[in-house]
């Protein structure tokens, strides 16, 4: 918080007493070293507590990498914010990991470039792709004589926004892309505290000439700057923004048969996403991501940055360590144990049990997830002494 910054009464008259008395001091002494703790006063309020702005500068470039921590807790405070707020989830405890891979656009296919390349408009240039769970793929797949996987998201940066504008999928092998027709802000730039803006997005995926079929994506966002103060994470403490995007979302599936009418109408999609950010700290620093059902908000995913733990989790306690491979996956899970398993429960997100097997007795096993539905699970592993449970993504 810097003094002239201040929008509470209370803070900035406090910050003015300060002031006051410092200077009664300094005419008091008259002296240099009175005169040096007055400027170092005035840089201390100035940077130390100061709200942030966040630039382009402050996100993702080409080639970088961050790694975030899973978690779960469907009691953690999301809707507390505002003016100088301490949010302290230092409690939180990881499921699991997983790196988030911002990726050069010059690794995508020839297809790719030309649609999201140097030789796109302006706007339809990607600055880097990352590994996306947006589009239902293995919905989609249902439907589809093809093979169809690898969902990537492209995102173009500037100075004024950050925006997404459009996917590829691996059809067959071979990556196809489809831009969207209306692109999407995510943040609007700079962001500050208090910005509120909103944005659509609509894209149109032909699976022509493989297949008679379309699916068409409706994204709605309004997003406001509605925090801002630290964020107290497992791993440290952190000057940040808080942005809340409220995101409506219709999915509808069409044959060529019948261009006006959808085969599949897929209900609205309403979710919240919290996100935290910091300087300088390239992509989120905790996003919190609800649904809503009958007007009420469910805790769907909890991701924060955190440090490196070899992809698993340890008990110090009982001296156990669990890991799980690769982590979003798409058809299998590879689960190792420095202690012998004995068997394992998958349950999905609201907690239903979706698959077990029992009387294992490996150290190591993998697991066939072809047939899940694309979102987030928990595995459930149990050892003679202990069991853990790990969140993971199919996709």
């Amino acid at each position: 918080m810097n003094c002239k910054s201040l929008n509470s009464k209370y803070l900035f008259l406090s910050c003015f007493d300060s002031f006051v008395h410092l200077l009664k001091f300094i005419f008091m002494k008259n002296s240099i070293q009175s005169l040096i703790q007055f400027f170092l006063f005035l840089f201390y309020f100035n940077f130390s507590f100061g709200q942030i702005s966040l630039q382009e500068t402050d996100f993702a470039n080409p080639n970088d990498t961050v790694r975030y921590s899973q978690a779960m807790d469907q009691g953690i405070d999301f809707s507390t914010t505002g003016q100088n707020n301490t949010w302290n989830f230092s409690s939180l405890t990881s499921t699991g990991q997983y790196v988030k891979n911002f990726n050069p656009i010059g690794f995508g296919s020839i297809l790719v470039q030309a649609t999201f390349g140097f030789f796109a408009p302006q706007n339809y240039q990607a600055s880097y792709f990352t590994q996306n769970t947006d589009l239902p793929i293995e919905f989609l797949s249902t439907f589809l004589p093809v093979s169809v996987s690898d969902l990537n998201a492209y995102t173009h940066s500037s100075s004024s926004k950050i925006s997404s504008i459009g996917y590829s999928l691996s059809v067959n092998s071979q990556a196809v892309p489809f831009k969207s027709d209306t692109i999407e802000t995510r943040y609007s730039l700079p962001l500050d505290y208090n910005d509120t803006y909103n944005s659509r997005g609509y894209t149109l995926v032909d699976f022509n000439p493989v297949a008679d079929f379309k699916f068409k994506q409706h994204r709605q966002r309004s997003s406001v700057v509605d925090g801002w103060g630290s964020l107290i994470l497992p791993n440290g403490t952190y000057n940040v923004l808080r942005i809340k995007h409220q995101i409506n979302e219709i999915d509808s599936i069409f044959q060529g048969l019948f261009p006006f009418q959808p085969v599949i109408g897929i209900p609205l999609i309403q979710n919240i996403e919290y996100e935290w950010i910091g300087e300088s700290k390239k992509d989120v620093l905790l996003k919190i991501v609800t649904s809503i059902t009958n007007g009420s908000e469910l805790v769907q995913s909890i991701d924060y940055q955190d440090s490196y733990s070899a992809s698993g989790l340890y008990d110090q306690e009982d001296g156990l360590y669990f890991s799980l491979v690769p982590n979003p996956a798409e058809n299998k899970l590879t689960i190792t144990s420095s202690s012998s398993i004995s068997d394992y429960e998958i349950y999905d997100i609201t907690g239903k049990l979706i698959s077990q097997k029992n009387s294992i007795d490996v150290s190591k096993l993998e697991i066939d997830i072809s047939e899940l539905l694309i979102g987030t699970y928990f595995i459930s592993l149990n050892s003679e002494n202990t069991s853990k449970k790990i969140k993971f993504i199919k996709l």
